[in-house]
């Protein structure tokens, strides 16, 4: 036998057959995550995975099923386009790739909603950094729901949502960081 996959056993290809058509078919079923930097369009939902600063806890977000340390997710946002210079805001949901800007803040997986004004920051500033805690803003969810957020990977769903008058379909965000960090130690 020199290796090639016809010298194969024919129980042996079909099941290296199986594994790469499973692994097929789960890529083409899982939806596409976005990288930051990630253009955020109004109404329009991205979701990210976000990155640890620092060490991630051995359990992940599963810490935060036990009393203990907290867990932050910061947001950097670092242009807006916004020709119309109205208000605002960010929609933020853990675990829901499907939330849109109608999803109501009962739903599960609702992180909260930041604002903010309708500028930029300047050329050579910071970005605009917005941080939630994920235990505080999970709490309502009780442990039930909780454990279901939290099985999976994080992935943050963000929302670029008009606060007040409607901004023309033009304006956007910059998504230039996504991260959490673990607040304490054990």
């Amino acid at each position: 036998m020199n290796g090639k996959p016809r010298d194969l056993p024919p129980s042996t290809r079909q099941r290296w057959r199986a594994r790469i058509l499973g692994l097929f078919l789960a890529l083409a079923t899982t939806p596409a995550l976005a990288t930051t930097p990630a253009d955020l369009p109004l109404n329009r939902p991205l979701t990210l995975r976000p990155t640890w600063r620092g060490t991630a806890p051995k359990d992940g977000l599963k810490i935060l099923t036990r009393p203990g340390p907290d867990i932050s997710l910061r947001v950097e946002i670092g242009a807006v386009r916004n020709p119309a210079d109205v208000g605002l805001g960010l929609r933020l949901f853990l675990n829901q790739p499907k939330a849109t800007a109608e999803t109501p803040d009962s739903a599960p997986g609702y992180l909260g909603n930041v604002a903010f004004f309708p500028s930029s920051p300047p050329p050579g500033a910071p970005p605009l950094s917005f941080v939630i805690n994920l235990r505080t803003a999970l709490a309502g969810h009780g442990a039930g729901g909780l454990r279901t957020l939290i099985q999976a990977p994080p992935q943050v769903t963000i929302i670029l949502v008009p606060l007040g008058q409607a901004p023309p379909r033009a304006a956007s965000a910059r998504v230039t960081g996504l991260t959490l960090e673990l607040q304490g130690g054990p």
